[in-house]
């Protein structure tokens, strides 16, 4: 284990419920680091069984586009019952999320770097799903970017084996999370990554997300309108099919959707396979990879062809959002 006195903690990147991220230096080689200071409750000296879960995977994770866990300690007291656990990780100056909406960075981000990013975005997944990880929190503030023009898989608090045994529904932020998790499925595998990575791609070149609202049955309705209704034969095996069901039937009209959003040909054949209502007909990572959107021109940046961006301090280098705790209740609102 690390010992925290290696390193020079010069001030906070940002804060959250559970955790605080601070920007650091090894005192020992001079590299700036990343400490996310866990705040937790534990006993006689442990780790917290979430953070034991996030590590044990942390670890397991060798990818270049995933970022780096270099140890993990704790505070001097903190076996006295005072202090925290301190996982570092490598320092990211950038999230795609700032970069998108940054009125200074988004005007530069063209279609050769965007694909670029999502390229190795799926390359990273590709390689999580592999080793039977499943991450269920993909979003562009976890996805980090470095000045090399690496884009880097972040925050792993939610991440699970794929086992096929029951787990929580309610994981995902909203934005990005697909029906049958809105419905109450238990039993999901990397299915699940490949919708949020549809709403991902989709924000990444109509800058918002196409599903936007503020509760589960809000957004099942836009779904429903957009992408059709799913398929009762498997759907009606859900949790709260019952009640969430569409009250009639609704064709899928994505297509007429991405052609409105202005979308070509390729982005829209990508984006039907992902933003498939049917969890089982969605594209794999690698078969996204394989799409005619990434083979045709504008081709994807390598990352020594991305623009560079100045580095901002105050950038969220690992997400400040609470994970969802694994038996919190639905925030599901019945219709």
């Amino acid at each position: 284990m690390m010992n925290i006195k290696d390193f020079d903690i010069q001030f906070e990147l940002g804060s959250g419920t559970y955790s605080t991220v601070y920007y650091g230096k090894n005192n020992k080689t001079g590299e700036v680091v990343a400490l996310k200071e866990m705040k937790e409750f534990r006993e006689n000296c442990g780790f917290a069984q979430t953070t034991a879960r996030e590590l044990k995977i942390l670890q397991q994770l060798k990818h270049q586009n995933i970022v780096r866990l270099y140890g993990v300690t704790t505070s001097e007291k903190y076996c006295k019952g005072e202090g925290n656990i301190f996982l570092i990780f490598e320092y990211m100056p950038h999230d795609l999320q700032s970069l998108l909406y940054s009125t200074s960075t988004t005007s530069l981000l063209s279609v050769g770097q965007l694909k670029g990013y999502m390229k190795q975005l799926l390359i990273g997944i590709r390689y999580l799903h592999s080793i039977g990880i499943v991450h269920r929190d993909l979003k562009p503030s976890n996805l980090l970017i470095n000045n090399e023009g690496y884009l880097k898989i972040a925050d792993f608090g939610l991440a699970r084996p794929i086992t096929y045994r029951e787990c929580n529904y309610n994981v995902i932020t909203l934005n990005y999370r697909p029906p049958e998790l809105l419905l109450g499925c238990t039993l999901y595998g990397s299915e699940i990554d490949m919708w949020s990575i549809g709403c991902i791609i989709f924000e990444c070149f109509i800058k918002r997300p196409p599903f936007q609202a503020t509760t589960e049955a809000e957004t099942l309705s836009q779904i429903y309108s957009i992408c059709g209704s799913p398929n009762p034969n498997i759907a009606s095996q859900y949790k709260f099919w019952k009640n969430l069901m569409p009250n009639q039937f609704y064709p899928n009209r994505l297509n007429d959707f991405l052609n409105q959003c202005q979308c070509n040909q390729n982005l829209s054949i990508l984006l039907q396979n992902l933003l498939n209502v049917n969890p089982l007909e969605r594209f794999s990572a690698d078969k996204a990879l394989h799409s005619s959107f990434f083979t045709s021109y504008p081709f994807p940046f390598f990352p020594w062809q991305m623009v560079k961006f100045q580095s901002t301090l105050e950038t969220h280098i690992i997400s400040m959002s609470p994970a969802t705790p694994i038996d919190s209740p639905p925030l599901i609102q019945f219709v």
